[in-house]
């Protein structure tokens, strides 16, 4: 059962991590947009930081993964709900949620071209 428990444990992480490197791009992009008045284009970090932080989650949901699956193995079920989190965290990671979060706000951005 300890193996499903950290399937759960490292996949809520992984969740976590997910939606605050989502709202810190959002607070990112919303600030280099405002300062987009006095330049000519973006600036880089936004671009390079997300491959790194996409990495990294979808490092975190392949542990959560595994170790669901040695759990379900081991006759458990809770290592069901572990490799469910798991799956989500992963989709999530390539889900660009912080471009929805700015749909919301003020500012007038159309990210389909």
């Amino acid at each position: 059962m300890k193996y499903g428990i950290y399937s759960i444990i490292i996949a809520l992480i992984g969740i976590t991590f997910v939606i605050w490197f989502n709202i810190e791009v959002a607070e990112l992009f919303e600030s280099e947009f405002l300062k987009l008045e006095n330049q000519n284009e973006l600036s880089p970090t936004i671009f390079t930081t997300g491959k790194i932080n996409k990495i990294t989650a979808l490092v975190i949901g392949i542990v959560g993964l595994l170790f669901g699956i040695k759990s379900l193995r081991n006759k458990n079920r809770i290592g069901i709900f572990g490799i469910l989190l798991s799956i989500i965290l992963i989709i999530l990671t390539f889900v660009p949620i912080w471009q929805y979060m700015l749909s919301n706000s003020a500012l007038d951005i159309n990210f389909v071209n």
